[in-house]
């Protein structure tokens, strides 16, 4: 088709001067945008902070569960009991409770 045209910055501002126009306004550089604004100081504190919230919450929870999960467990705590018992001293022990709640409820 054509050639490009192009002109520097002065060119074209003697070419505007020519023609009337007022001349374009030379920048040394296009300032870049600002940065945006990032979270300000209260913001990040409180992030901080609810961020160790949540990891004091979890440190609590893993503390409770293991804290739970010490001692003896029902089989321990039932053969520990039952030690030494034999069947017939648990039907005697098995009346005796039956007994027990059939006195309460009269």
């Amino acid at each position: 088709m054509g050639e490009d045209i192009s002109l520097t910055v002065e060119e074209t501002n003697k070419l505007r001067v020519s023609l009337g126009l007022q001349p374009l306004k030379e920048s040394a550089k296009p300032q870049p945008p600002p940065p945006p604004p990032g979270p300000s100081a209260e913001e990040k504190a409180s992030a901080e902070a609810e961020a160790l919230r949540e990891r004091l919450e979890e440190a609590r929870s893993k503390r409770a569960l293991t804290q739970v999960g010490k001692g003896k467990s029902l089989g321990e705590q039932l053969a520990e009991e039952e030690a030494g018992q034999t069947a017939d001293d648990w039907v005697d022990q098995s009346r005796a409770v039956q007994q027990r709640r059939e006195a309460a409820l009269e």
